[in-house]
């Protein structure tokens, strides 16, 4: 079988076409080097915007059926930045990781069947 990886890069400027999207391509670049079974990428590239970024997320998880979504992007440290609300709204647990160069949010569904993205991880950097 093969798993579906959604990369969800969030970003007002590559959205828009201001400038070219690199993470979502340096993620996929990544992931293909590093795992050894089949895998379909679900890529997007959207605005930093709450409403879209949950309705992304639980299309990917729902509607494209990724076990896995990895975002990338966000505006940063600022109250533009709503990635981490809207990606906590979508998920029903929130497993705070710490690495040794990086904090890593890893928010995913248990199976509480309670939020829309049950059953589906998603990996997200934090502010």
């Amino acid at each position: 079988m093969t798993a579906r990886i959604g990369i969800l890069t969030i970003s007002d400027r590559a959205s828009s076409g201001e400038y070219e999207d690199r993470g979502g391509p340096a993620i996929q670049e990544y992931l293909n080097e590093v795992l050894t079974s089949s895998w379909q990428p679900v890529a997007e590239v959207i605005p930093d915007d709450q409403d879209v970024i949950e309705a992304a997320l639980i299309r990917m998880c729902d509607d494209e059926g990724c076990c896995l979504v990895i975002t990338t992007g966000g505006t940063g440290p600022s109250k533009r930045d709503v990635t981490p609300e809207a990606t906590e709204a979508v998920a029903a647990v929130r497993l705070a990781v710490r690495q040794a160069t990086q904090d890593v949010a890893a928010v995913g569904s248990s199976s509480t069947g309670d939020k829309p993205t049950d059953g589906c991880q998603i990996l997200a950097r934090p502010r």
